[in-house]
């Protein structure tokens, strides 16, 4: 592992367990997520996809991170709740394993 990775997963370890940025160690990774999902949309017009290892392919691309699928699907669910509706579904995890997202509706 290089060293800025090491750093900077040390510094991710220090806020968690200082507790004053975030409440799960989820919570870190959603902003990488959320703008590989951004990237997936603008730069490859997909929206749907069979399986959440697709996002995992442009996680890895931008950022060299490999999440396994149990993490990445509860960070999914997580940007869920963050910006789905109960009038209007923005993101959708399903069961499977696919995806499904509305339009660039994530931030």
């Amino acid at each position: 592992m290089e060293a800025s990775k090491v750093i900077t997963y040390s510094l991710l370890a220090q806020i968690r367990n200082s507790g004053n940025f975030v409440n799960s160690s989820v919570e870190i990774f959603v902003p990488i997520v959320k703008y590989a999902l951004y990237k997936l949309i603008t730069q490859s017009g997909v929206y749907k996809g069979a399986s959440i290892t697709e996002i995992s392919t442009w996680i890895c691309q931008y950022f060299g991170l490999d999440f396994p699928p149990a993490v990445l699907e509860k960070i999914l669910l997580k940007i869920g709740q963050e910006i789905n509706t109960s009038e209007e579904l923005k993101l959708q995890v399903y069961r499977d394993g696919s995806f499904w997202i509305k339009n660039t509706t994530v931030p």
